[in-house]
């Protein structure tokens, strides 16, 4: 039987390994003099320019490496259009960068596979691509636009020192399903090989996914900790039934971006245990700006989720009316959010907090809901339940203040309904 590395033991993994890499890292420095971007146009004989231009940046991938496990520059043209119609493979890689200038990568492979894999990329950036998919010929739907997983051992496609997935960064980077429903995600932090370690503290930033059908970013593992997103927008696809941020283990924070059209909600935790952080977010058309657990949820790890400020617009919300449905153990705090916009016909929004204890548990919730206005225009938001808590949850509720068309100003919310 496998033994599971605790976290602590992985974060001792970690120090020593990027020790040893610091010192491949400052031997490659003294012993190789600096060297020109490697571009897919160098590498034309592996491919079929404009065409398939897969074996092009296949291979200019594989020749960033000469120091392994140090990896250089891959560059594309700015503007130009490269078709690929197979996953794009990068492997064992440290420090290195995958910069499109502005290049426009379009998909032709199977629906089934990402575009980028990345298996043990440790501090990998991607910047600067354009990534477009769809169910019109001659393009084809994409899984994922990037993958990346850890492996203990190389896998088919993989060669050299093993390292482990971590601190990668994608920044700058557009994706797209153009037509169809034709894009399922934006980035996975997966499970591919069985390696329920690492895989953690990546970044995305300033990148936008639109025409989404499942998440912009699926976390699948329990050690995938600690992914920050910095002001990433993610529209959902229509008729889609997926979340912004899909956490169904890991834990992640968000800050800023927008969200739109999310069929599930923006943000969606399912069995993981966090912490977890969303600022700043701003939404519309989605049916929840949370949804943590489901109303069948027992006792069992606590979970702990911080909204700050930020607004959420009620034009497309659920008609239970739950803007943030907690149903787990542990704690949930929502400050400062703003609730605005017109409801569907008679749904009111609110704030629930429903977690499950199962049979015997004594594990308690806490519920902080400080600051937070509804703001619907023509309704009397203070006549309805805003706020609804299960009664044996620990409630911390003020400030919290509701539009009331009859007076024509806001006044303080209704007071908050206990179950």
């Amino acid at each position: 039987m496998r033994t599971i590395p605790t976290f602590r033991m992985l974060i001792a993994h970690e120090r020593m390994l990027s020790a040893v890499l610091l010192g491949l890292a400052l031997v490659v420095v003294h012993a190789s003099p600096a060297r020109a971007d490697e571009a897919p146009e160098d590498y034309a004989a592996s491919c079929t320019p404009g065409t398939d231009d897969t074996g092009c940046w296949q291979a200019a991938i594989n020749a960033a490496k000469p120091n392994a496990p140090q990896f250089g520059t891959v560059a594309g043209v700015a503007g130009k259009v490269y078709y690929i119609t197979d996953t794009l493979m990068v492997c064992n890689a440290y420090n290195g960068t995958i910069d499109g200038h502005g290049a426009i990568l379009k998909w032709k492979g199977a629906t089934n596979k990402p575009m980028f894999l990345v298996v043990n990329g440790y501090q990998m950036k991607f910047t600067n691509l354009t990534i477009i998919s769809s169910t019109s010929s001659p393009l084809t739907a994409l899984e994922t636009a990037f993958e990346f997983a850890n492996a203990t051992s190389n896998p088919s496609g993989c060669s050299g020192s093993v390292l482990f997935s971590s601190k990668n960064l994608i920044e700058h980077v557009a994706a797209e399903g153009q037509v169809g429903n034709s894009l399922k995600y934006g980035v996975r932090f997966s499970n591919r090989y069985g390696s329920n370690a690492n895989n953690d503290m990546s970044t995305i930033a300033n990148s936008t996914f639109n025409n989404v059908t499942d998440a912009v970013v699926s976390i699948e593992h329990t050690n995938a900790h600690q992914h920050r997103l910095i002001a990433v927008n993610g529209y959902g696809a229509s008729g889609n039934t997926g979340c912004f941020v899909d956490a169904q283990t890991g834990f992640f924070s968000s800050v800023g971006g927008f969200q739109h059209n999310w069929g599930k909600a923006n943000f969606c935790i399912n069995g993981a245990y966090g912490p977890f952080s969303i600022t700043d977010s701003n939404s519309e058309g989605s049916k929840r700006l949370l949804l943590v657990g489901n109303p069948t949820e027992v006792a069992g790890y606590p979970v702990s989720v911080t909204v700050t400020g930020g607004r959420f617009a009620t034009n497309g919300l659920h008609s239970d009316g739950k803007v943030v449905s907690f149903n787990r153990l542990g704690t949930i705090a929502v400050r400062d959010l703003r609730i605005s916009g017109t409801p569907p016909s008679n749904v009111e929004p609110s704030i629930a907090v429903e977690p499950g204890r199962g049979t015997g548990s004594s594990a308690a919730a806490t519920a902080i809901v400080e600051g937070v206005t509804h703001y619907h225009t023509s309704l009397d938001a203070d006549t309805w339940d805003t706020l609804i808590v299960k009664s044996f949850v620990d409630l911390y509720s003020r400030g919290n203040t509701c539009f009331s068309a009859t007076n024509g100003y806001m006044v303080a919310c209704a007071t908050p309904l206990r179950n």
